[in-house]
């Protein structure tokens, strides 16, 4: 059964029971939390393919992508998800197995550290962009 439950408080328990999370926004969200909630708890998503989505989901191996704005592609995708039981342990095994991999914590610390640094080396001096933009102004 599909439900929109509108504005909540008990999100957490509502995705729990839920046997697939579906992110059909039409907004490009570049970086959907839902799906990472959602991929957190084991469970498979299906989302438009838009935005940030394809980064998060591997369409075919932890969830499933449909084309935005097609209803009938998104009834489709969460057809094939709740029609056969032992895709969807597929599903949810890679999600598990995959989240870490693509989303670990230290990794990301890591990469933001490195990117910071890489950016820092490659800054001018605050001095000499000012100057030079004082200089370019008159």
């Amino acid at each position: 059964m599909l439900r929109f439950t509108g504005e909540r408080s008990d999100i957490p328990q509502l995705m729990a029971a839920s046997d697939v999370i579906v992110q059909c926004s039409t907004y490009d969200d570049p970086f959907p939390g839902v799906v990472l909630e959602a991929m957190a708890i084991g469970k498979v998503v299906v989302a438009a393919n838009a935005g940030g989505m394809p980064e998060q989901i591997r369409h075919g191996e932890d969830g499933l992508l449909f084309d935005k704005g097609d209803a009938s592609d998104l009834a489709e995708k969460v057809i094939t998800v709740l029609a056969d039981p032992a895709r969807r342990r597929r599903f949810e095994q890679a999600v598990s197995k995959n989240l870490d991999r693509k989303f670990n914590f230290e990794r990301f610390i890591e990469e933001f550290r490195n990117l910071y640094q890489t950016l820092a080396a490659r800054r001018p001096s605050r001095r000499g962009t000012s100057m030079t933009a004082a200089a370019t102004l008159k």
